[in-house]
C-alpha cells in the first residue's frame, strides 16, 4: 500500500515539471531571495512564528521585494499541520503600482506521510492575494488564490543534510473556476543542526501560464531558520 502511495505521489510531482517545460514566448528575470524564519513551542502542538525576507530582482540588479511575516502552526495529529499567517509585502519591483504594498492573509492544512527516509507532503492553501504578482495582470485576476502543492524530502542517511523538491499551483478562485494562473517549481536542500535550526538554500523556477508573453522567474534563495 506505501509502494503504491509513494508512486502516485512521484507521478503528480512530475506533472507540474512536464507542463512548465511547454515551449512558450517567456520573458525572463533572475532573482535572488535571502529569509531568516525564527519558531518558537508556544504550547504542546502549538508552534509561532515569524519571517524576514530581503530580494534582489531585475537580474540582481535592484532592490525587488522586502516582506515579514507572522503566524501560528497547529499539529492536532501526527501526520496533519494547520497553520494560519499574516504578511505583509513590499515590492519595489512595481510592475503594477496595485501591488507596491500588500497585505495577506493565507490559511493552510498540510498532510504527511514518511515513506522510510523519505517523506511526502500534500499541502492545499488558500491566500486573500497573490503578494508575488509577476506582472501587471489585473489584481481582480490574482485575488482568493487556492494552492495545492506536493513536496517530497528525503533525508540523507547517516547525516544532516534533506535534499527536496516541491511543485505547487496557483489558482485564482474569484471567478470560481479555478483558473490556473502560475506554476511554482523548487529543488533544494537543507541542513539540520543539533538544536534543530535549518540552514537551506535552493533553486526555484515560478511560471506564468495564461499569459501570451508569460514571465518567468528563475530565483537562488538562502533560508535560515532558528528554533528557539
Amino acid at each position: 500500500m506505501e509502494k503504491r502511495l509513494l508512486y502516485i505521489f512521484l507521478s503528480v510531482m512530475l506533472f507540474p515539471a512536464i507542463l512548465s517545460a511547454q515551449s512558450s514566448k517567456v520573458v525572463g528575470d533572475f532573482r535572488a531571495r535571502t529569509t531568516l524564519k525564527l519558531e518558537k513551542e508556544l504550547v504542546k502542538n502549538l508552534k509561532g512564528f515569524a519571517e524576514f525576507e530581503f530580494g534582489l530582482e531585475q537580474d540582481l540588479s535592484k532592490i525587488g521585494k522586502i516582506h515579514g511575516e507572522a503566524g501560528i502552526e497547529f499539529a492536532p495529529a501526527k501526520f496533519l499541520d494547520l497553520e494560519a499567517k499574516y504578511r505583509f509585502t513590499k515590492n519595489r519591483k512595481n510592475y503594477s503600482v496595485n501591488y507596491k504594498y500588500t497585505h495577506t492573509y493565507a490559511l493552510s492544512a498540510q498532510y504527511n506521510h514518511r515513506f522510510d527516509l523519505l517523506k511526502c507532503y500534500l499541502r492545499l492553501q488558500f491566500k486573500n492575494i497573490d503578494d508575488e504578482a509577476m506582472s501587471s495582470t489585473s489584481i481582480e485576476d490574482l485575488r482568493k488564490i487556492v494552492k495545492p502543492r506536493l513536496k517530497a524530502k528525503y533525508d540523507i542517511w547517516g547525516t544532516r543534510f534533506s535534499p527536496y523538491v516541491l511543485s505547487e499551483l496557483y489558482l485564482s478562485a474569484h471567478k470560481f473556476h479555478f483558473e490556473p494562473t502560475k506554476l511554482k517549481n523548487c529543488i533544494g536542500i537543507e541542513y539540520s543542526f543539533y538544536n534543530k535550526s535549518e540552514l537551506g538554500v535552493y533553486y526555484r523556477n515560478d511560471r506564468e501560464l495564461n499569459n501570451y508573453l508569460p514571465y518567468m522567474y528563475h530565483t537562488i534563495g538562502f533560508s535560515y531558520c532558528i528554533t528557539l
